[in-house]
């Protein structure tokens, strides 16, 4: 179970076969892994347990951080419909507040990016959520 989700959705007018290389150009950027990759969604990694453990929570770069990212995309009624959820992949070991807050900076810093590579019609503010808490 993750200690911190980002969930957001909203609504692109970006056609949807525009949605694919958008979100694969954005992802290498963002130096993640693409893992799987399907018709309607992709799953990547970004950041390792091993170089966050060994450099510290406190000193590595938050897109460091394990993760993992789900976007989805299909037809709405005005344009293609986006869902993205980021979970932390740390696993074992204590997460204390401030590596959690900067954890939830960066997730909600990351999906304002993706946001300029496929702009929402309507703005959206993303939900975090914060397990075991």
């Amino acid at each position: 179970m993750s200690r911190v989700t980002l969930v957001d959705g909203w609504v692109t007018n970006a056609p949807q076969q525009e949605i694919w290389p958008r979100v694969q150009h954005f992802l290498v950027q963002s130096k993640a892994s693409i893992e799987v990759a399907g018709p309607n969604e992709v799953w990547a990694r970004q950041g390792s347990q091993v170089s966050t453990r060994l450099i510290g929570g406190w000193f590595a770069g938050a897109e460091k951080y394990p993760k993992r990212i789900h976007v989805r995309f299909g037809p709405a009624v005005d344009g293609t419909q986006i869902d993205v959820q980021i979970d932390e992949t740390l696993g074992f070991g204590i997460l204390d507040p401030m590596f959690r807050n900067r954890y939830q900076e960066y997730f909600v810093w990351w999906d304002g990016l993706l946001k300029t590579f496929l702009p929402p019609v309507v703005p959206t503010t993303p939900q975090v959520y914060l397990n075991g808490v």
